[in-house]
């Protein structure tokens, strides 16, 4: 490296080459004003190898060769300041090596954590920022650490069932159940025909029937479908004490169900047949109001079962359509011709019949299922759908969440259950996980010791 004859190293300098510039080098006398640059082509940096240990004096001029680079060593700190008018100019064209221009301007220039605060959230700890990128880095906590999610509703929905699964349905076999088996009955063909649309996309749908609904037959089965006509002009053999039984267990274990009753008269043995299906679900039936082709009158529209996925309807036709002495805890949806004291098609919700009770639908005549079509069908698909949601609102909190490879993963869903027989399931607050109370019912809707709910009080 060439050093200059003083015995000093070259200052990085903004210069007015003016006349002083030759074809061999450039001079600066520093008695003139500086109002220019370096050539783009040359560049001047500071000798490390030898200390600087003076400043030129204004009358002094140096000289450097066009293809001069020299290098300074920032391990020797240069022991004199520059004056405050000294100017440093950085040519954009040349590729700038952070490291050096920090050496001029500070650390701050190009340091982007400057302004940036590495907080971890609940799955992570530490945090470091890149000051090249801004961006912070953590360290995942281990799987299974507790957290605390942003929504403590769970996620919003669930799905249900999942696809690529299996759904095992079933009923009556044709000896016992007639026209009401589920497998190949003329009272249950819209409900069938429902079960092979393309609104349960991954789901296969396996459909049995028994001659006696055993425990271990039962055990086998999601749903439960049962009616209690075989034809137009019988009735199913009623069930036994212990069929009654095993139903009502598999009823409160979690199982869904679809109840068929008719009215009194359409045989002799009707009204055995209706009450020993509607025992297990704490019902009775109420024979037969109306004759012949009567309406059933939607009287809850919020209910899924008359506005769904389907569309909505607002009466069906029966013909001869039974209805109900005892309500129990279904909630009423719809009644025969607008008779309040015709009750015709229920709605049970998960936990309305107590235990691990699921969804349920019971329905007061069994050509509503299959006849007239039109709005029949709706209805009909509408109870299909309550009873197999493929999108289910999530309304309870998220327990036990835990992180789960630095995410924090909801727990199980906890639902929050209607308060009493007058008000709608809970609603949960994603702030803070708790259960608030459900709209009321409707006035009129049934409830405890017989009694009808006014303003969501059962009176």
């Amino acid at each position: 490296m060439n050093k200059m004859g003083m015995g000093i190293a070259a200052v990085l300098l903004t210069c007015a080459c003016g006349d002083s510039a030759t074809s061999s080098g450039v001079t600066q006398d520093l008695s003139a004003p500086v109002d220019g640059q370096i050539p783009t082509d040359m560049q001047v940096a500071i000798d490390a190898a030898e200390a600087i240990d003076s400043v030129p004096s204004p009358d002094q001029t140096m000289a450097t060769p066009d293809d001069l680079s020299v290098t300074r060593d920032a391990s020797i700190a240069p022991d004199f300041s520059l004056s405050a008018d000294f100017a440093v100019s950085v040519d954009s064209s040349i590729p700038i090596d952070a490291t050096r221009i920090d050496l001029v301007t500070g650390p701050d220039l190009f340091d982007k954590c400057a302004s940036v605060t590495c907080t971890p959230d609940s799955c992570h700890t530490g945090g470091v920022c890149d000051p090249r990128t801004g961006t912070c880095s953590f360290t995942s906590k281990a799987d299974g650490t507790s957290c605390k999610s942003t929504n403590l509703c769970a996620s919003g929905t669930i799905i249900e069932p999942p696809s690529n699964t299996t759904i095992t349905i079933g009923g009556f076999d044709s000896s016992r159940g007639g026209g009401g088996s589920l497998v190949s009955g003329a009272f249950l063909v819209n409900f069938r025909n429902r079960l092979t649309s393309a609104d349960f996309p991954g789901v296969t749908f396996n459909l049995t029937g028994a001659a006696t609904l055993t425990q271990s037959y039962l055990a086998t089965l999601d749903i439960l479908v049962i009616t209690c006509a075989t034809s137009d002009t019988s009735a199913i053999t009623p069930l036994s004490q212990q069929e009654q039984a095993v139903v009502t267990a598999f009823i409160l274990g979690g199982g869904r169900f679809l109840i068929v009753s008719d009215n009194s008269t359409f045989s002799g043995g009707a009204e055995p047949a209706n009450n020993s299906l509607l025992a297990t679900i704490g019902m009775t039936s109420g024979g037969v109001t109306f004759n012949g082709d009567v309406p059933i009158t939607a009287v809850d529209n919020k209910s899924p079962l008359v506005t769904g996925r389907s569309g909505s309807w607002s009466s069906v036709h029966t013909n001869y359509a039974g209805t109900w002495a005892n309500t129990g805890k279904t909630r009423v949806v719809a009644n025969v011709n607008g008779d309040s004291a015709s009750p015709a098609l229920g709605q049970f919700n998960i936990g309305d019949l107590g235990g691990s009770s699921a969804r349920g639908v019971v329905i007061a005549d069994v050509n509503a299922l299959s006849d007239y079509g039109g709005f029949n069908i709706v209805m009909t698909n509408n109870i299909v759908d309550y009873l197999i949601p493929t999108v289910q609102q999530v309304i309870g909190t998220s327990q036990a969440n835990t992180c789960q490879s630095g995410v924090c993963i909801a727990g199980a869903a906890t639902y929050c259950p209607p308060i009493d027989a007058c008000h709608e399931s809970g609603t949960c607050n994603p702030a803070n996980g708790a259960c608030a109370t459900g709209a009321i019912v409707l006035d009129g809707t049934p409830c405890a010791n017989g009694g009808t709910c006014t303003a969501g009080v059962c009176h």
